[in-house]
């Protein structure tokens, strides 16, 4: 059965709700207890439910039927006090409007991934207003093969260091041979002796998802740094435990992992402007903004959205997150694996389709 999980946010979307640590504030201690009752989770009920609700009806009916008895047998007792119409009535407007709503768009997320078959997850946050039920998730804390995806971990790591004083943006740093490896990028072209700043390594990781620059951060801050940090983060679902084209790795089965949900929690600090601080969210907006693959989300965006995002591709593995930013921004993140690029990229045009008509029709904010 596919979990469907709508999420209630009162402040940041962090993984996987129900077994992580919410991140307070980046770089302050890691406290959820306030937003644990913030979880609503959809259940198509079960036998059991169902067998419950029926023993309780059958208990409530014997027990109305035993004071109906009872008031029969002793009619000198004075009757119970009638409780004022006017509260029921209040009670039957106190459930949330939107509650339903973000219930059927999940629904109909889960709906587009199942008629693709394909293990897919979704996870969608309102960045206008965060208390109107306008979050959920559909699978959003399964871990997937993190593709490129995980250098948003990379970069959290290494301004983590910026923000701690241990680097600094301006450092510069020299392309060496043994640096040099193919896939995703441009720096593979400049060859050994290039030299670029702590910038713009991290600008080549994330706009071009290069991998010559990924390796040479993976090298500087160290991949245990990198998985600490994503504990510190709440990322639940994320683990970096080999370098970008180490063939032999992948060969034994060894790979990187991260959720949609992960993602998301990386975003939205961003998106607040909390990735460490400020003038850091900014950068990482500029270099997510420079994005070079177009492909997946943004295509069935609105007209006047844009969209700052990370993709990650490898064979049958297609993912992309990011923020869409317009009158009424919001964070989107789609993993999608076992299934051809093809129909991975129809899948999250569909979904984004999906929200974007939602949110047209005032469904959802």
């Amino acid at each position: 059965m596919r979990k469907v999980k709508p999420l209630i946010i009162g402040g940041i979307l962090a993984a996987s709700l129900a077994a992580a640590p919410m991140l307070a504030s980046c770089g302050g201690d890691i406290n959820n207890d306030e937003y644990r009752d913030d979880l609503v989770v959809v259940d198509d009920g079960s036998a059991d439910d169902g067998g419950a609700a029926a023993a309780t009806a059958e208990k409530d009916a014997s027990d109305q039927a035993k004071e109906a008895a009872s008031e029969e047998a002793a009619p000198e007792e004075a009757a119970p006090e009638e409780t004022p119409a006017q509260d029921s009535a209040e009670a039957a407007d106190t459930p949330p409007e939107q509650r339903p709503i973000a219930e059927n768009l999940a629904a109909t997320v889960s709906g587009i991934i199942s008629s693709y078959g394909a293990n897919a997850s979704v996870t969608y946050t309102s960045l206008s207003d965060l208390d109107d039920y306008a979050t959920f998730a559909v699978d959003g804390s399964e871990p997937h093969v993190s593709a490129s995806m995980i250098k948003l971990a990379i970069m959290a790591e290494v301004f983590d260091q910026v923000n701690s004083g241990y680097l600094a943006l301006e450092d510069s740093y020299t392309v060496q041979e043994s640096d040099i490896v193919g896939g995703t990028g441009t720096l593979q072209g400049s060859g050994p002796g290039t030299q670029l700043s702590l910038s713009d390594l991290v600008r080549h990781m994330i706009a071009e998802s290069d991998n010559v620059a990924t390796n040479m951060l993976i090298d500087l801050v160290g991949m245990d740094a990198v998985n600490e940090e994503a504990v510190k983060l709440g990322l639940n679902a994320t683990s970096l435990q080999r370098y970008m084209m180490d063939t032999d790795a992948q060969a034994a089965g060894i790979e990187n992992h991260m959720s949609s949900d992960d993602a998301a929690v990386i975003l939205i600090l961003i998106a607040n402007g909390e990735f460490y601080t400020p003038e850091l969210s900014q950068l990482a907006t500029d270099f997510l903004s420079q994005q070079t693959d177009a492909g997946g989300i943004a295509p069935s965006l609105s007209s006047g959205e844009t969209f700052a995002h990370k993709t990650g591709t490898l064979t049958n593995v297609r993912h992309d997150a990011g923020i869409v930013q317009g009158e009424a921004p919001y964070v989107l993140s789609v993993f999608v694996e076992g299934t051809d690029e093809g129909s991975a990229l129809s899948l999250m045009g569909e979904v984004t389709t999906a929200i974007e008509t939602a949110r047209a029709n005032g469904e959802v904010a």
